[in-house]
């Protein structure tokens, strides 16, 4: 792999969701591209985080997202609504259970440093940025493809 670079091995057609879609559209549009995760871009299309499967199977960020002034008693929600919205994510939004700290890397960072920063992270997937926005992402599937020329 000398001299390979992101650039060379990144997926250009990057599939992101908004920070206000659902848990539910995160859900779907990772099951309908059979992929695993997805970069999280604001409006104006600046990375603002990655949302992963294990991020929507982990039960405690959702619990964790629920409104605090339910949690605090200022106003009723019976227990069923709450329990709604966190199974189904009808009222979660990406934001809520995303992952913040983001590993990024640019087009010109050798594929050598992306897959050591994978096995020393255990992320599955690296975004390529440039200029802020998402011009690619490098998945453990492309190492292996590139590994295998």
């Amino acid at each position: 792999m000398l001299s390979i670079k992101a650039a060379d091995i990144m997926t250009k057609k990057v599939k992101t969701i908004s920070e206000e879609a659902t848990l539910r559209e995160a859900a779907e549009l990772m099951a309908w591209n059979r992929i695993s995760g997805l970069p999280v871009v604001n409006g104006k299309g600046i990375l603002t985080g990655v949302i992963s499967e294990a991020d929507l199977m982990d039960e405690g960020k959702r619990k964790a997202a629920v409104p605090r002034m339910a949690l605090y008693g200022l106003y009723t929600i019976p227990e069923e609504v709450l329990r709604k919205s966190i199974d189904e994510g009808f009222s979660l939004k990406v934001k809520d259970c995303m992952s913040r700290k983001v590993i990024t890397a640019t087009p010109d960072t050798p594929v050598e440093e992306l897959a050591q920063t994978m096995v020393d992270k255990g992320i599955n997937r690296i975004p390529i940025l440039s200029g802020g926005k998402v011009a690619g992402i490098v998945s453990r599937n492309d190492l292996l493809r590139a590994l295998c020329g």
